[in-house]
């Protein structure tokens, strides 16, 4: 869990240079509403942002290794030009929500 914290903290490490990057080039092209493409740009970073925290993003976020049925992983055949031991990630499905817990204890009095 803590190796996808750090990617999410790197990844908004490097759209805030990006941003900064963008701002500078817009000046230096001399950009009339040079404001106006800072503000898009910080939009549209903050969307990305958003997108990649929430963590139900429908495309696939990279490649895992396989695994057989029993849970072991599967090795590349040599033999093939196609790795098999690497297949794309799926994305992972909604979790339920819970119903909240019951209270536990002895009851109150009735007054």
């Amino acid at each position: 869990m803590a190796s996808s914290i750090r990617e999410k903290m790197v990844e908004q490490i490097r759209a805030a240079k990006k941003i900064a990057r963008e701002a500078e080039n817009a000046v230096k092209e001399g950009v009339k509403s040079a404001s106006d493409k800072l503000k898009h740009i910080e939009a549209e970073s903050r969307r990305k942002a958003a997108k990649a925290s929430s963590g139900d993003s429908s495309e696939p976020s990279g490649k895992v290794r396989a695994r057989t049925e029993k849970g072991h992983f599967v090795k590349d055949d040599p033999n093939t030009i196609e790795n098999e031991a690497w297949v794309e990630e799926k994305p992972k499905k909604k979790a339920a929500t819970k119903a909240p817990a019951k209270k536990r204890g002895r009851p109150r009095k009735q007054v």
